[in-house]
């Protein structure tokens, strides 16, 4: 067995598991406003890249694992990561036809619908919603998108399809 027969699924749980922790990062308030949606940010690389390693099921529980972490009503990021999700798998041969920053313009709208189901659950459960900081992450996760697969697209090889 070669070193390319086997599956090293690794890659995609170390890139998962690795998005988790930047996401719980202390930062200080004026940048924690902006953080970037890594975890989403690597759910959507895969969804895209890989959907044999990364499906709607791995996304819901990939929401559920960062809803504990984050405290949030169990089920909202997994609602927000399976509606992307699902939009990036039927968006996703249109998608490889742009370079990368275009592909990180396409992702502003699919952001946009994420940020504003996490609202929209935030305001029908009763939790503080705070509008004027919300919509910063839209833009600095369109910003990371190719950074992010400039990073990953060497490890995309080594995982089978």
């Amino acid at each position: 067995m070669s070193s390319k027969d086997h599956y090293p699924g690794y890659v995609v749980i170390l890139s998962l598991l690795l998005a988790l922790v930047i996401n719980h990062i202390p930062l200080p308030e004026f940048l924690s406003a902006a953080r970037p949606a890594f975890v989403l940010l690597i759910a959507v690389y895969w969804t895209q890249f890989l959907p044999s390693a990364f499906g709607l099921l791995a996304a819901m529980c990939l929401g559920l694992l960062a809803d504990v972490l984050s405290g949030s009503l169990l089920g909202q990021h997994a609602l927000a990561f399976v509606l992307i999700c699902y939009a990036i798998g039927q968006l996703r041969e249109s998608m490889r036809m742009f370079p990368l920053w275009q592909q990180g313009l396409m992702l502003v709208p699919l952001m946009v619908i994420y940020e504003f189901v996490l609202f929209w659950i935030d305001g029908i459960s009763g939790r503080e919603a705070d509008t004027m900081w919300r919509w910063l992450p839209v833009i600095s996760t369109a910003l990371c998108w190719p950074l992010l697969c400039s990073l990953l697209t060497p490890f995309r090889s080594t995982v089978r399809h």
